[in-house]
């Protein structure tokens, strides 16, 4: 089981790769179509590559955005359990204000 939850979660913080590396092929694969064209004037068409490539880098952005978030989540859930513990042989070791 505990297996698994490592699974899910290193897919869940290193998928958002997946569509940004399809959104940079569809975008390289237009951009080596209209090489291969040349300067012959024949009309690319741009449709099936850009709009692919936009949604994926959309979907691509989306998912990296709630990776941070949820990260950011549970480091500061960290940090508030430890944060206490780490203050308290400070706060005893002051001296006590002087009245």
């Amino acid at each position: 089981m505990k297996t698994a939850k490592r699974i899910v979660i290193a897919f869940f913080s290193a998928g958002w790769v997946i569509p940004a590396f399809l959104s940079c092929d569809a975008y390289l694969e237009h951009l080596a179509d209209i090489h291969s064209r040349g300067l012959s004037g024949a009309f690319a068409n741009s449709f099936p590559f850009l709009q692919f490539s936009r949604q994926m880098l959309a979907i691509s952005a989306s998912w990296l955005f709630l990776v941070i978030l949820a990260w950011a989540y549970v480091v500061a859930g960290a940090i508030g359990d430890i944060l206490p513990k780490l203050l308290q042989p400070i706060a005893r070791n002051r001296a006590p204000a002087e009245q």
